[in-house]
């Protein structure tokens, strides 16, 4: 149903807000720090924008549910004090390429989580899965947002 490829990823670095809440709110956030990536001058530093998710929408109540929305960085460059350095290994990663608006990306995760990754003999690490945003809502239609969901693999 989605396009899926095993990929050896660099390590990546990032400067983020946590947002805690349900995910469908977290646009506030990426507002907030695309504000402050342009406060702080970051964006010749920037090298693509990320979510990285923490929480299971399909076990944890809404509500409690974390994740950090974030722009990933040149290595060297220095995080402003208001926002978190996140470090996310390199390695083995399953990545699906969803093409279409977030708000329907929970049928991707679906997919990858709960018919692909069975059927393979791949185990996820012990770290978080990450949304890398290919292009803007600023700059293309809903149809036509591509993302790539990132899942750590083990091995």
């Amino acid at each position: 149903m989605f396009p899926i490829e095993k990929k050896n990823l660099l390590e990546y670095r990032a400067a983020a807000l946590m947002h805690v809440g349900p995910y469908e709110e977290s646009d506030a956030c990426f507002q907030k720090m695309l504000g402050l990536t342009t406060q702080h001058n970051l964006w010749p530093s920037v090298r693509g924008m990320i979510g990285i998710h923490y929480s299971d929408p399909n076990v944890t109540p809404k509500a409690e549910l974390k994740m950090h929305a974030g722009v990933i960085l040149a290595d060297g460059c220095a995080i402003p004090d208001e926002l978190d350095e996140v470090h996310l290994e390199g390695g083995t990663h399953a990545v699906l390429t969803y093409k279409g608006p977030y708000t329907s990306i929970k049928v991707a995760y679906d997919y990858l989580f709960g018919k692909w990754l069975p059927e393979t003999e791949s185990e996820p690490a012990d770290s978080p899965c990450y949304e890398v945003y290919l292009n803007s809502p600023n700059e293309v239609a809903p149809a036509e947002l591509l993302t790539e969901i990132c899942l750590p693999l083990k091995g």
